[in-house]
């Protein structure tokens, strides 16, 4: 994920009703630190995992 906090919030927001419907699947996210605690807090007590994204200096 690349978006800013707010980009980060209003994309959860659209995800969480799509989770709710989706039995028998475990749904993650992988963060950058900068939204890390953003997610955290908007994905309390749902089924979204929330992980923080790995980093290198390579290009993709």
């Amino acid at each position: 994920m690349h978006k800013t906090v707010q980009e980060a919030e209003d994309y959860i927001q659209g995800l969480l009703p799509r989770v709710y419907s989706a039995d028998g699947v475990d749904v993650a996210i992988c963060v950058p630190f900068t939204d890390l605690q953003a997610m955290i807090d908007s994905t309390r007590g749902t089924r979204v995992e929330v992980f923080a994204q790995n980093m290198h200096e390579a290009d993709k």
